[in-house]
């Protein structure tokens, strides 16, 4: 879990990639109610248009969603405490990035403004998504002074923190000249994804402006079932 304790930023963030939301429902909603985060992201939720919001409420929580339309798997999906959507308006920002999965949410009231972004880019994804996908972060960067961006990049071969020198893969030396180039911060150190016979790795990513941690970031083991990621 991401906690925020900096003076423009004190609402506790929960990530994670579930692999099934519906298969998980019942243990998301005893985690929400023990951790109380004013914001929850989730990668991976396998939903599609056919599954309506009913039967994935979390009480008190508006929900915001991207699903998959044409293939099995991806998609985000974002709750938001009524708490935080009596104070803020929260406003979707159209953007482009391919067929990479994401929500972009401008969160706004009279005293601050920031983007909340939550992001599953599968494993195969194709060059020119990942050119949309970071060319969209590019241009948020420029607009936004506050930004969060969580997700599962599928980026194993980037080590962290950042080397500058370091050689990775064509997609991901993208990623990290996008970070580079436009002064990002990845907050993310340790490994989120465990799974047997494989050496760990970190999928999971926070990006943000900050450059350094503005609260303390919680690596958690999993508290869901059939689950190899886990929760920040």
């Amino acid at each position: 879990m991401a906690s925020a304790n900096a003076h423009y930023f004190t609402h506790p963030i929960t990530y994670t990639n579930l692999a099934s939301l519906l298969a998980k429902y019942d243990e998301l909603c005893t985690l929400v109610s023990e951790l109380k985060p004013s914001f929850v992201l989730i990668s991976e939720t396998w939903l599609t248009p056919l599954v309506t919001d009913p039967p994935i409420p979390l009480d008190g929580y508006a929900v915001f969603r991207k699903d998959r339309h044409n293939n099995k798997g991806g998609g985000v999906c974002v709750y938001i405490s009524d708490h935080i959507c009596a104070n803020f308006a929260v406003i979707p920002i159209t953007a482009n990035t391919g067929k990479i999965d994401s929500i972009l949410l401008k969160i706004t009231n009279t005293r601050l403004t920031f983007l909340l972004g939550c992001i599953y880019r599968p494993p195969t994804s194709i060059i020119e998504d990942d050119h949309s996908l970071f060319q969209c972060i590019s241009e948020i960067t420029d607009v936004y002074q506050h930004l969060f961006i969580f997700g599962d990049f599928n980026m194993p071969d980037i080590k962290w923190p950042l080397n500058a020198f370091q050689s990775c893969a064509t997609s991901s030396q993208l990623l990290v000249d996008l970070l580079l180039n436009s002064h990002l911060s990845q907050l993310v150190t340790q490994p989120t994804r465990y799974r047997i016979n494989q050496n760990p790795s970190t999928l999971d990513l926070i990006i943000t402006k900050v450059t350094s941690p503005i609260w303390p970031i919680s690596n958690a083991l999993t508290l869901f079932r059939e689950s190899d990621f886990h929760l920040l």
